[in-house]
Parts: structure tokens; sequence; C-alpha cells
């Protein structure tokens, strides 16, 4: 599929009141403004191109840049490119798309650590929603740092998953540390975020969950067991 026709078909499927909807929920650039539904539809009609995702992020628009994150192949990236990618996220909606995308490639756990200490709003944001979803899938059995190389080479990438191997355990660690300090500093819903990874990374390592509830209660937070 070439990137005009898909340009095209999403733009025939936006409407006014779906963009009206996005830029009340933050979108303030190009959108077509397509429905949830249809969008998921897209995606499934394309599968997994690269190619065409690149071509779709590059358009700027917001629609196309969230099929491209659908469509993105998880084992095609270097954290250059994700980099690249997460510089131009100006919106919670690609926040959360580019995340869930990110959580499925080998950089997830290297990219979060990043993201989280920067000055950025949005990667920031980023940032903290990704160890949620790496914390989710690490607590659900998982391991999100090889379901990548698991999928690539045609095998089941659910195998279970030790949180306290080297680089979950000490990740988690180090994000429970810096935390309190960022909490403070952030706009809330960047907190928000906060929120959500305290009580993953509590779900995802039994070691730690005292040191989270401890962590959530010294910030008035509900403990993450909830």
């Amino acid at each position: 599929m070439i990137i005009s026709e898909v340009l095209s078909g999403l733009e025939q499927d936006g409407s006014a009141a779906n963009r009206r909807l996005l830029g009340e929920r933050g979108v303030c650039g190009k959108a077509f403004g397509v429905d949830p539904l249809r969008m998921h539809q897209w995606r499934a009609r394309i599968g997994t191109d690269h190619a065409l995702a690149q071509q779709l992020w590059h358009s700027e628009n917001h629609d196309a840049r969230l099929l491209a994150c659908m469509i993105a192949d998880s084992g095609a990236w270097s954290a250059a490119a994700l980099d690249l990618w997460a510089g131009a996220i100006d919106n919670p909606l690609l926040v959360h798309a580019f995340a869930s995308m990110v959580a499925g490639t080998v950089h997830a756990e290297e990219r979060l650590l990043v993201w989280v200490q920067s000055p950025s709003r949005w990667l920031s944001l980023l940032g903290w929603k990704l160890v949620a979803m790496h914390a989710d899938q690490t607590a659900a059995g998982r391991d999100p740092r090889a379901a990548a190389d698991q999928t690539a080479a045609g095998r089941d990438p659910r195998a279970a998953v030790d949180p306290t191997a080297a680089g979950g355990e000490e990740c988690y660690a180090a994000l429970l540390r810096r935390l309190p300090q960022d909490f403070v500093v952030a706009e809330e819903q960047v907190r928000e975020a906060m929120r959500l990874a305290l009580a993953a990374i509590g779900r995802a390592c039994p070691a730690l969950a005292d040191e989270a509830g401890a962590c959530g209660e010294s910030l008035g937070l509900r403990s993450p067991s909830c």
C-alpha cells in the first residue's frame, strides 16, 4: 500500500466532530479525525510495514502518526530512531500510542531510563508511561526485554520472566529512587503516569513492593496494590 492511498483514505474517514474531540484532548496540529475503531481496521488491513510507518510519521498528521505507531516493525528500531520520533511528540494521545509501540522493542528499558530524566514534558510523560507498560509486562510474566527477539525468531514471547534478573529489579529500584524528587516538580499529567508506574512496579517486583508502598505513602498516593 502506498502513502498517498493511505493518507487519502484516512482523510475520507475523518470527521469534523472527531477533530473537535481531538482538539479537546490536546491535539493542536494537523489531524483528520479518524474514529479509533476505523484506525484499528486500517492496522489490520496493512499489517506490519515499517517503511510505510516512516512515511506516515513524516507527514506530521496526527492520525497518520497514530497509524504509524500501530504498523511499525518492533524489531526494526535503533535507539537513535526512537529518540528522533519521540522528540516530535506533542500530545498525550500520541504519547500513549508511541509508548505502546516502544514497549515491544528491545530498547524499551534503556529508553525509558533516558526519557524519565528529560526536562521535556512530553518526553518525561512518555518515559513514565513506558515504565508502567514495561512493569505491567513483567508482572504478567512476559519478559519485555526479550519479547521482540522471541517474536523475530518465531518463538512465543510470553516466556516467564524473573523480575530480579539483571536489569529488571535494578531498573525499577533506580526509578523508585528518582520518582519522589521528580514528582514534586512534575505537571499533573506526568504525576498521573508516575502513579501508574509506581503501582506497576509494586506488582512486577515483590522485592520492591514495600519500598514502592512507602514511596507512594510519602507522596500521598494510593497504595501500589490498588
